[in-house]
């Protein structure tokens, strides 16, 4: 039986990968990274001993609070230092159906790399330098490895999140980031995103206690908000709206266009002529629950028109919690606003429900905006509803009462998701529990109690996880107003 070396477990992480996950830090580093904020995970063969089982038997704990995402991280120490153990545990989580992720900094044997890519989703990738004298400087190891590491995640399907440490005085300059982009562009078309982690001495007190020396205590912590402002950089030079190459571009029927035109908040007062001219232009694309349509951090210079499905506006919260703000249906419009102001986006959007989008480019929306400017008007007073809209969400988030907030949640669904069955509204919901309870500010297990005792009320009942039929729409909004 093959055994790992444990240096800790944490069992409801938020960092370490997408969702919920149960994070295994093995012990391990072949590195000396000189801001090391576990040197005590750096020590090759000791550790708690652990088993393959045991991992399995830890995380089907869990498993319910994983949702759509949410899996199980590797992380360390370097995971790949374990290779044996680490592509065991892999394979068998894989088969049980875990999300997998390995939180690595690509140094280990790489005899082993393609197999461990193979059954990984997910890989956050720690670079801590641009060339190898940068490595040896940081790490006090070449690169040599990391390249090997970075060619087979090339000829992989695993997604990558990249992580980079900002030291000040080291790496905390445009002339590094553009670096660092050139750096990760053999891999660019797999990359989700780029983290700028700022440097801290939060493990200061480790080396004195292991009896080490900390070679970075007269170098001041990173600023958070410059390091920010670096990974705006970074995510907007290197993203090029990869997002939107993923999404597969369709030709559809002419007369499917001119319905979607002719029903857009956006296109329904204008001429038949306009319609068909302005739709020449768009690009009709389809998405898949899951996709992100953009990011925090990619340049607002498209405008989305949902013509059917349903997109999410979200952000992700200090603690790494899920915000959603809004939900986009059939007919409305994404980004105006943004491209009138000429930003980056703050939030994300991410299809909850399959369906189709037109996708407006920023150069053709301006010489369109010119010959229609009723249109601007429109997005405006959009613009205006909306805000009314995020002050209704501030007020449910600030409402003391759960039942309130679950309440107003189930009556503001009715238009989007409610469908009349007698004297009952049938809700089908494309959107999971934590989605639900993001919108108001509840946990996944809250929102579920919560729901469980208007059933018992008789108030509604629970068809499935996304169906939901209110028998008493008066006496939820009873209690919303209360």
């Amino acid at each position: 039986m093959i055994k790992g070396r444990l240096h800790s477990i944490q069992t409801m992480g938020l960092l370490d990968g997408p969702g919920v996950r149960t994070v295994f830090f093995l012990q391990g580093c072949p590195l000396r990274c000189i801001y090391c904020h576990n040197p005590d995970s750096q020590r090759i063969g000791c550790g708690e001993e652990i088993t393959v089982e045991d991992v399995l038997n830890t995380v089907k704990k869990y498993r319910p609070y994983y949702g759509n995402e949410g899996g199980v991280t590797f992380s360390g120490g370097e995971p790949l230092n374990q290779p044996e153990f680490l592509l065991e545990a892999l394979k068998t989580l894989k088969r049980e159906g875990f999300n997998t992720c390995i939180d690595t900094s690509g140094f280990g044997p790489p005899e082993y790399f393609e197999e461990i890519l193979k059954y990984s989703d997910t890989v956050l990738l720690d670079i801590k330098s641009f060339s190898n004298t940068g490595y040896l400087e940081i790490a006090g190891v070449g690169n040599g490895i990391f390249n090997k590491f970075i060619k087979t995640v090339k000829n992989s399907s695993v997604s990558v999140i990249i992580r980079h440490v900002m030291v000040p005085g080291y790496t905390d300059n445009k002339s590094s980031m553009d670096k660092l982009i050139n750096y990760i562009s053999p891999i660019i078309k797999q990359v989700e995103r780029v983290e700028i982690l700022p440097f801290h001495k939060m493990g200061e007190e480790k080396y004195t206690e292991l009896g080490l020396n900390y070679t970075l205590t007269d170098v001041p912590e990173m600023d958070k908000t410059r390091a920010l402002g670096f990974e705006y950089y970074v995510n907007r030079v290197s993203g090029k709206f990869k997002r939107m190459e993923k999404m597969k571009k369709e030709v559809f029927d002419q007369v499917l266009v001119d319905k979607w035109m002719s029903e857009s908040h956006l296109f329904k007062n204008l001429t038949k002529d306009e319609r068909t001219n302005i739709s020449k232009l768009i690009e009709f694309r389809r998405m898949n629950r899951g996709e992100l349509i953009f990011k925090s951090f990619d340049r607002a210079d498209r405008l989305f028109m949902v013509c059917n499905g349903k997109i999410k506006i979200y952000e992700n919260t200090l603690d790494g919690k899920e915000q959603i703000m809004y939900i986009y249906s059939e007919r409305e419009f994404i980004g105006g606003l943004n491209l009138l102001r000429d930003t980056d986006y703050i939030y994300n959007g991410e299809c909850i429900e399959p369906g189709v989008i037109g996708v407006i480019r920023k150069e053709v929306f301006d010489t369109f905006l010119k010959d229609n400017p009723e249109v601007l008007l429109r997005i405006l007073k959009m613009s205006f509803e909306r805000i009314r809209l995020a002050e209704d969400m501030i007020r449910r988030l600030t409402t003391t009462s759960t039942d309130v907030k679950v309440a107003a949640l189930l009556l503001k669904m009715i238009p989007e998701f409610g469908h009349p069955s007698g004297s009952s509204i049938i809700l089908h919901l494309s959107m999971t529990r934590e989605e639900l309870g993001s919108l108001v500010g509840l946990t996944r297990e809250t929102i579920t109690r919560k729901l469980g005792e208007l059933k018992d009320q008789g108030i509604i009942e629970l068809e499935s996880n996304k169906t939901i039929i209110i028998h008493d729409a008066n006496k939820l909004r009873e209690i919303s107003e209360a």
